[in-house]
C-alpha cells in the first residue's frame, strides 16, 4: 500500500474501502483474521486498528447486503440450458459440513449446507432444474435435470482402477481409449471444428462395441468379490448409454465436471486455512461472499472496488 492509500484509509475509517480491504485479506486471500488485523494496523502506521469482532462481522454483513444479487445469479442458474453440480466438503465444530455448488459459464451459486445428498440440493436451482446436468455419479444429483451428462474424468479413473485390479479383462483398456478419443471430437467441435456426423456415429459405434466385448469378458471371467467397481461401472454404461455419451450429441455439453470442480477448490482453499468453521453460519456467510466475488472477477470487475461499493450501499452498481 502506498501512503496515499495509508491516508484514505486513516481519513475514511470503517467505510466501504477498509471493510472491503479487510474482508478481501480474509476470504480472498486466506489470511487469518489476526494477520488481517496486524496487517492494516502496520499498513496505517497504526491510526486504524480494527477489532477481531469487525474483520469477524463482515462476512455476515456482505451476505446480507447482496442477497438480491444471489437471488438473481439463482434464477440465472436454474434457467441455464446446462447446469454443473457438485458437493464439496468442510469442517465445521468438529463436524463435517457440505457445500453444494451450481455452475454455468462464469456463473456460480455456493450454497452451504449441514449435509450432502436430497437436503443438500433443496433449495439450490438444480432442486426443480429441467435443463442438462453434468455432474459425477452423486445419487442425490443424477435423479435431477431432463438429461445427464456423467463425468467423464471420473469415469476414466474409475477405468484406470479396473485396469489395476483386472489384469485379464480389455475392455476397459479399450474404453479409456475411446473416452480420449471421444473428447478429442468434442474438444474439436467446441473449438468451432466443422460437425462430422460420420465420425461421431462411428465413436458410438465403437461405444457399442466395447461395451459388448466387456460383457463377453464378465460372462467368461465374472468379477471378484473383492472388487466389483469395474463391472458395476460396465452395467451402468450398458444400461444408460446417452448418461455418458450425451456430449458427441450437443457440444454445448461438457463431457466433465470440471467447471463445478473448479469452483469447489476456491472453498476448499478457505477449509483449508481456518480448519474448522465455528458455525454453520459462518459456513453460509463465507458461500454467500464467494458467490459474488466469483461472478464479479469473471465480469472482469475491479473486485477490491466493487467489494466496497457494495459495503458503501448493499446495492449492485
Amino acid at each position: 500500500m502506498g501512503s496515499n492509500s495509508t491516508f484514505y484509509f486513516a481519513t475514511v475509517p470503517y467505510d466501504g474501502t477498509v471493510k472491503a480491504f479487510a474482508y478481501l485479506l480474509n476470504n480472498e486471500c486466506y489470511v487469518s483474521i489476526g494477520k488481517t488485523q496486524n496487517f492494516i494496523k502496520e499498513v496505517t502506521g497504526g491510526k486504524l486498528a480494527l477489532s477481531t469482532g469487525l474483520i469477524c462481522s463482515l462476512s455476515k454483513q456482505f451476505s446480507e447486503q447482496t442477497k438480491e444479487e444471489r437471488d438473481r445469479i439463482f434464477l440465472k442458474l436454474f434457467s441455464a440450458p446446462v447446469l454443473h453440480a457438485d458437493f464439496t466438503f468442510g469442517r465445521m465444530d468438529g463436524r463435517q459440513t457440505s457445500v453444494m455448488i451450481c455452475a454455468a459459464g462464469d456463473t456460480v451459486l455456493y450454497q452451504g449446507r449441514p449435509k450432502k445428498g436430497d437436503e443438500g440440493v433443496a433449495g439450490s436451482p438444480l432442486e426443480f432444474y429441467d435443463g442438462i446436468l453434468v455432474s459425477d455419479h452423486e445419487a442425490a444429483l443424477i435423479k435431477h435435470g431432463s438429461k445427464n451428462q456423467e463425468c467423464m474424468a471420473h469415469i476414466k479413473r474409475y477405468l484406470i482402477s479396473s485396469i489395476e485390479n483386472e489384469k485379464g479383462l480389455t475392455w476397459n483398456s479399450m474404453m479409456k481409449e475411446w473416452i480420449r478419443d471421444a473428447v478429442i471430437y468434442w474438444n474439436e467441435r467446441h473449438a468451432g471444428g466443422e460437425e462430422e456426423p460420420e465420425k461421431a456415429a462411428g465413436l458410438l459405434q465403437r461405444y457399442d462395441e466395447i461395451i459388448a466385448k466387456a460383457r463377453e469378458e464378465y460372462e467368461y471371467e465374472p468379477p471378484s468379490g473383492y472388487f466389483k467397481e469395474g463391472y458395476n461401472l460396465y452395467k451402468r454404461m450398458a444400461e444408460e448409454k446417452e448418461r455418458y455419451t450425451l456430449f458427441l450429441q450437443d457440444p454445448s455439453v461438457e463431457p466433465d465436471n470440471n467447471l463445478a470442480e473448479r469452483c469447489a477448490r476456491k472453498f476448499k482453499r478457505k477449509a483449508a486455512q481456518v480448519m474448522c468453521f465455528r458455525s454453520q453460519d459462518g459456513v453460509n456467510w463465507f458461500c454467500d461472499g464467494l458467490s459474488i466475488t466469483q461472478s464479479l472477477k469473471a465480469a472482469g470487475r475491479n473486485l477490491y472496488e466493487s467489494v466496497a461499493e457494495r459495503f458503501n450501499t448493499g446495492l449492485e452498481v
